[in-house]
């Protein structure tokens, strides 16, 4: 078995359908293309920690005032699920990164170091000529940590806040507008103070407005990617108290926005991604070749209606015993690593995750169990090195990949 059949095609489909809407844009002096990039130009990724998909009007939540994120998501590919692949920012930033699993790329929790020897989407881009930096606020997100791998210029200062980390980022993007470059701003949750969960929403929401003000002043419109996405959702308590955040769907279900040059293809995805899927499609994008050790998979099949292949989502946690989830079918399974427990949600019906079904729906929490236990197999087997093959698998283990596509 060779690593390129372990990532080829994916995972089991969620219900939901593309509805790509072509949308014509850009600003005056600039010629608005009419298809998504294939080649060198400015990608930007904002993540932001803490923003929860089931609170934003571009998620459906009703009453919430998000006006600037609902703006640019009449202008963007909205994935209506997209999962992070760990409760907190530091693991599923390593994702991001990487391209890999927390199990594999090693950063489990906040404060975990990402291995100099992972290959990170920074490098990827700066080795075919971007300019690459980095502005961070976020606890575990530092250069000493490995976060800073590939960026030449990488500020980390925690404590700064939303508002100084996105100024000087707007800062260096408007210097670099003519160029290529790959520019990531990741922010720590906006303060909650007295203000509560909504007052930290409303505050990243005017961030995002006046980064999408100076990213159109800068004539980026027509020419850069802008993705817009949380590492993370937030714990507000729905799911009891715990050691850590839970892996419910409250903290690990996300936004994720991407913007294309001209706001073209713009529209709704229903496949379930994950963070891990986007340095493939920023590669994608960008004209560069994915390397086959990546466990992430572009979803741009998706977006341009070429086909719909399987499409899945995995994560797992340190936290409470130790957590691991899978969610395809549009059913969700949370495994306590400590007792063994599984709980099982069917997602359209009940998509905070209220009513544990895995008792009535046996059945099916045996077959979501025995694709979660597959997959853990498949990242253990998994090496950062790209030029290692994986370990061998057991035959069992074989054929429940070959049922989801991952190995033909």
């Amino acid at each position: 078995m060779t690593r390129s059949d372990i990532r080829a095609a994916g995972r089991l489909v969620s219900a939901l359908a593309v509805l790509p809407v072509l949308v014509a844009g850009g600003c005056a002096g600039t010629k608005a293309p009419t298809e998504i990039p294939s080649g060198p130009h400015p990608v930007i990724v904002l993540a932001i920690e803490g923003l929860r998909a089931d609170r934003l009007g571009a998620y459906g939540a009703a009453g919430r005032e998000t006006p600037n994120l609902d703006a640019l998501a009449r202008e963007s590919v909205v994935f209506a699920w997209a999962f992070a692949q760990a409760p907190e920012a530091a693991p599923s930033l390593a994702s991001l990164l990487t391209g890999l699993y927390p199990g594999t790329h090693g950063v489990r929790r906040t404060g975990d170091r990402l291995p100099g020897e992972a290959r990170t989407l920074a490098e990827l881009l700066s080795a075919s000529g971007h300019e690459t930096a980095a502005f961070v606020d976020g606890e575990g997100l530092t250069a000493d940590l490995g976060f800073a791998q590939g960026f030449a210029t990488f500020e980390a200062r925690g404590g700064a806040g939303l508002a100084e980390t996105g100024a000087r980022a707007i800062g260096w993007m408007r210097e670099r507008a003519g160029g290529d470059f790959l520019l990531l701003v990741a922010v720590g949750a906006p303060a909650r103070g007295g203000t509560g969960y909504g007052g930290a929403v409303a505050a990243a929401d005017r961030f995002l407005g006046e980064f999408r003000k100076a990213f159109g002043e800068a004539g980026l419109e027509n020419r850069a990617t802008l993705v817009v996405l949380a590492p993370c959702g937030a714990d507000l308590g729905e799911h009891g108290a715990g050691e850590g955040p839970p892996l419910h769907a409250t903290v690990t279900r996300v936004p994720l926005l991407v913007r294309f040059p001209g706001a073209v293809r713009a529209g709704r995805v229903g496949e379930y991604v994950e963070i891990v899927d986007v340095p493939a499609m920023l590669l994608d994008v960008s004209g560069e070749p994915v390397p086959v050790h990546l466990h992430g998979r572009s979803p741009l099949p998706l977006i341009r209606e070429e086909g719909k292949p399987p499409y899945a989502a995995f994560g797992e946690s340190p936290h409470r015993g130790g957590q691991q989830f899978v969610a395809l079918g549009g059913y969700r399974l949370i495994r306590s690593l400590e007792d063994g427990r599984d709980e099982v949600y069917h997602l359209a019906e009940d998509p905070l995750e209220e009513r544990d079904v895995a008792v009535e729906e046996r059945r099916r929490t045996e077959a979501l169990a025995g694709h979660l236990a597959a997959w853990s197999r498949l990242v253990a087997s998994s090496s950062l090195d790209p030029e290692k093959p994986p370990a061998p698998l057991d035959d069992t283990t074989l054929e429940k990949l070959k049922s989801l596509g991952y190995v033909q």
